[in-house]
């Protein structure tokens, strides 16, 4: 097994993060350079390289997966170890990490060890406690974790104080939130090497956290959720239709539109409440203006209904609800009609909903 070398440093050494093709040929460069310096010099290198620190996996025949499988880092016992592949930590000086990088082994060879930068060009420098969560993670393997895409690319990101365990009092970003018959799941995102990266960290339930800015955990069940969007969509059509509505107003709508969507990522295991609430980012892509969106939600909603053209549920309704919105074709307007008539029972807040949609002109 690969080392974690380590000496004292002054301060100004600092954990690089570097990139190399090939872990194993540049820590034996490593290994080379720090045999040939002395330990107080520029040039002895205090490193670490994920990939070599690993211990690789053999698959068994009998749980291989398809080659058409979805990847799931949590699932395949050697996905972070290749997530971390390319990865190189160097702590040195400035001074001696360009040394470093303008070796000539390094120079001539057509595989180069390179900084890693972030998006402004400038070299990612790992803070040393950033760097030491790390080495213990995948030292003690006792949570799952993933590396994933940079924060800034997170579609939910509400701010979050995780209460337990190693991270307790740490600041994350809810990056997925799934609805199970447990109860709430989510995925808590941390910046990592310098934000190029994240750490996801899944699992997380109610109680282990406390969302920043008072936002609770009840806001993410799909019920409510289901029936707070409704409510908002409905007063956003109703402000479309009006023909005196203020400027103020719609922008306000605009950017209600945008918090909505936010939640388009949604994974709602009950069906029936996946449904409604499939429909709901459908009308919120559309009065959006999102052509994309609109599409790719049009298109869920028409498999999801399948063959029928009359409503029986409540869901239906809603998928032809939006449907009529959409397309304002007439015959969608009167299977939703139909079913409320006969449906005494049919919630309040669709009801309110239909009412305004069916001030639509047919096309």
């Amino acid at each position: 097994m690969p080392q974690i070398h380590h000496c004292p440093f002054d301060e100004q050494r600092h954990w690089y993060a570097l990139t190399h093709l090939n872990p194993q040929q540049i820590e034996k460069q490593l290994q080379v350079e720090n045999a040939l310096s002395p330990l107080q010099q520029d040039a002895y290198y205090q490193y670490f390289i994920p990939f070599r620190f690993l211990r690789h996996v053999p698959d068994e025949p009998h749980s291989r997966q398809e080659e058409q499988a979805k990847y799931d880092p949590l699932t395949d016992a050697n996905a972070l170890r290749d997530d971390l592949h390319n990865y190189v930590f160097v702590r040195a000086t400035a001074r001696g990490v360009e040394a470093l990088l303008r070796k000539k082994w390094n120079l001539d060879s057509r595989l180069r060890l390179r900084h890693l930068r972030d998006t402004l060009g400038r070299e990612v420098i790992v803070p040393d406690r950033e760097m030491q969560l790390l080495i213990d993670l995948l030292s003690k393997c006792r949570i799952k974790f993933f590396i994933g895409q940079p924060l800034a690319e997170a579609v939910v990101n509400d701010t979050v104080i995780i209460e337990h365990g190693q991270f307790a009092g740490t600041e994350a970003k809810v990056t997925e939130v799934v609805h199970t018959s447990e109860g709430i799941c989510l995925t808590l995102g941390l910046s990592f090497f310098g934000g190029v990266k994240s750490l996801q960290l899944p699992g997380f339930r109610e109680g282990d956290v406390t969302f920043v800015q008072g936002k609770q955990v009840d806001d993410f069940i799909s019920h409510r959720l289901v029936s707070v969007i409704e409510q908002r969509l409905t007063e956003v059509l109703t402000h479309r239709l009006a023909p005196d509505t203020p400027l103020s107003t719609t922008r306000q709508d605009i950017a209600t539109l945008n918090d909505l969507y936010h939640y388009s990522y949604l994974n709602i295991s009950q069906t029936n409440v996946a449904q409604c609430f499939r429909a709901q980012m459908l009308l919120c892509a559309y009065l959006r203006r999102d052509s994309l969106g609109t599409r790719l939600h049009k298109s869920d909603v028409l498999q999801a209904l399948g063959s029928a053209t009359q409503a029986a549920t409540l869901p239906q309704a809603y998928l032809m609800l939006s449907l009529f919105v959409v397309t304002r074709r007439p015959q969608w307007r009167a299977a939703v009609k139909a079913f409320v008539a006969q449906s005494p029972d049919c919630p309040s807040g669709f009801r309110s909903l239909l009412s305004v949609a069916k001030r639509l002109r047919c096309r």
